[in-house]
């Protein structure tokens, strides 16, 4: 739109409304050229914050038979080739099943199939029994990899959800990694059911409509509608690869022999919240190298013996680490390692073992640090 002025008496004029919107509402502008050279470690949380005290008008009966809560939160880092969602756009068949039914599967396994690809991590968060509770995850992006988009649905409900799609990391002002941002998360509608209210019965919509902004109570204003859930992205550390052509500055992660362990796993994919441990090479087996399955996992969901659990990353608060660590697996498919190497043979996983086993589990930790050798920057 040009830039016009007015002149309806006296001197040209302009009229100048100041924005009200929350900045917590809007995402990051997009990059379309990001030049950062480092890839980056974030720690997702997802904050929920629907309750029948917060959201009085928005909240389900308390005699229904689901209880309120919100499913697994799945997504990934990926390039601009790749997205779960657009507003205005059909839902697609794993959007959907994950609207309607809070199933995660089908969505997750479209992601692994792109990993290596337009998908650098597949991202998931266990969901939590009530509304109102925080769950979280780790995960890493890139120079080509720098958008995040992450879904979860609303239960019980016809079909809504809450996400994001093309979450943007990589700062279009510094070209540099975001230190931190929170985005708030208002329920959308997969558009491919009729139902009006939670407990709605099934009525699929036909034709489906675009997914849009879902409409559960009219009688709330859009001024008091107020957020279902919250994303806070932490950047967590940064890490050197081949683009970089100087040093990373010292509050970042720049020890010599972590940088050449994280370098030489760059081309490993990554289908949990993070990237694995190192393991000594005489004993780490080839990607394509049948492995022996953990016997605690069952013959026809079989999976590899987890690995060590990731360093304690988080914030250095008197020579105390506070924040999470993960440990991640594979599934086994005629004895590889599903994902383990983007150049492995192609495999699928059997649908039923995404919901039997879970491939990444992330808790809170405590280590000891020294103060002046923070390698993270991470803030609330």
């Amino acid at each position: 739109m040009p830039d016009v002025w007015y002149n309806f008496v006296g001197p040209l004029s302009k009229q100048i409304c100041e924005d009200r919107r929350n900045m917590e509402d809007m995402q990051p502008v997009e990059n379309a050229n990001c030049e950062v050279c480092e890839d980056a470690q974030y720690l997702l949380t997802f904050e929920g914050i629907w309750s029948c005290h917060t959201h009085p008008l928005l909240f389900p009966n308390q005699e229904l038979a689901a209880s309120p809560h919100f499913s697994d939160v799945v997504g990934a880092s990926h390039s601009k080739n790749y997205n779960v969602f657009k507003i205005n756009s059909d839902a697609s068949d794993a959007l959907k099943m994950l609207a309607a039914q809070g199933n995660t599967t089908k969505l997750e396994m479209q992601m692994i199939n792109l990993v290596g690809l337009s998908v650098r991590t597949v991202i998931k968060a266990s969901g939590q029994p009530r509304p109102n509770m925080e769950t979280h995850s780790i995960f890493r992006v890139s120079r080509e990899h720098h958008l995040v988009s992450l879904v979860t649905a609303i239960i019980p409900s016809p079909d809504w959800f809450l996400g994001v799609s093309n979450m943007e990391l990589c700062e279009v002002n510094t070209n540099r990694w975001a230190p931190n941002l929170t985005l708030n998360l208002y329920p959308l509608d997969a558009g491919t059911d009729s139902g009006l209210k939670f407990d709605s019965p099934n009525e699929d919509t036909l034709p489906p409509k675009p997914i849009s902004s879902a409409v559960i109570n009219k009688s709330v204003p859009k001024e008091q509608f107020k957020p279902f859930a919250r994303l806070h992205f932490n950047l967590m550390r940064t890490y050197a690869t081949d683009n970089c052509e100087t040093s990373t500055s010292t509050d970042e992660f720049t020890e010599n022999e972590d940088r050449d362990r994280w370098d030489s796993r760059e081309r490993q994919a990554v289908s949990g919240q993070s990237e694995q441990n190192e393991i000594s090479p005489t004993t780490t087996p080839s990607p394509n190298e049948e492995i022996s399955p953990d016997p605690d996992t069952s013959d026809d969901c079989p999976m590899t013996a987890w690995e060590e659990w990731e360093p304690c990353a988080g914030e250095c608060v008197d020579n105390v680490y506070f924040g999470y660590k993960t440990r991640s697996r594979y599934y086994l498919v005629d004895g590889v390692a599903v994902g383990m190497d983007v150049n492995g043979p192609e495999m699928k996983v059997p649908e039923e073992c995404f919901i039997k086993y879970s491939d990444h589990e992330t808790v809170p930790c405590e280590e000891e640090c020294e103060e002046e050798e923070t390698v993270i920057r991470y803030s609330n």
